[in-house]
């Protein structure tokens, strides 16, 4: 493929993405600290995004990196063996209510694609309420990457869990950076277990949480 085509496709993917998730240029620009002239090239296939702006890119807006570098049509061409051969099959953990009021844990599955470091380590799981975060609603399944550290603005999914216990204690929370700290803000707020915000230093939190991701995709059913 040659080098203007390949701007083409990521300047067509772009514009679907901004219009998807309503943000201006310029918000984007801020949020990704690269120049606003240099965003509005990639958008206007002048110049490319390299590898590592568009691993960015694709964390921003929540997909894969194929989603940035590939044309939509294209898994339209090929058979289901080599999609299949191109996915990985992610757990979703989930709650289901019993007939006698009870709560027991199940787990179905989802198949993502194999571009990001750390998907084969991805986990995903259901929202069984809205969130206090807009964005996310009851139904939901939010699928992370595994990463090491709270290190970038974001939204994450953190296990409390350290046990031996098969189902992990996932908690949906939005990161925000400050200094040698963090702001960790539930997402999912459970009055039972008076989940608050939280601000803790890198000893602090990876001594309370037993495994981090970085949210990746949200899967909706619409109907």
């Amino acid at each position: 493929m040659i080098k203007r085509e390949e701007r083409q496709i990521i300047s067509d993917n772009l514009k679907v993405l901004l219009s998807q998730s309503k943000k201006k240029r310029t918000e984007v620009a801020k949020d990704l600290n690269v120049k606003y002239s240099t965003f509005c090239d990639w958008v206007r296939a002048r110049t490319a995004p390299d590898a590592n702006q568009v691993k960015k890119l694709a964390d921003y807006f929540k997909v894969s990196v194929g989603e940035i570098t590939n044309r939509n049509e294209d898994h339209n061409n090929i058979s289901d063996s080599e999609i299949l051969d191109s996915k990985v099959r992610v757990t979703i953990f989930k709650t289901v209510e019993c007939a006698d009021g009870s709560t027991a844990y199940d787990t179905d599955y989802e198949y993502i694609d194999k571009y990001l470091p750390g998907v084969q380590e991805s986990i995903g799981f259901r929202l069984n309420d809205d969130s206090m975060e807009p964005e996310y609603h009851k139904g939901d399944i939010i699928i992370a990457r595994k990463v090491k550290y709270l290190n970038s603005c974001g939204d994450y999914i953190l296990d409390t869990n350290s046990s031996s216990e098969w189902f992990p204690d996932l908690r949906l929370v939005r990161v925000i950076p400050k200094g040698q700290e963090v702001i960790i803000t539930p997402l999912n707020i459970d009055n039972e277990k008076g989940l608050m915000p939280e601000r803790l230093n890198e000893m602090e939190y990876m001594k309370k949480y037993h495994s981090i991701y970085s949210v990746i995709r949200l899967i909706r059913n619409y109907k």
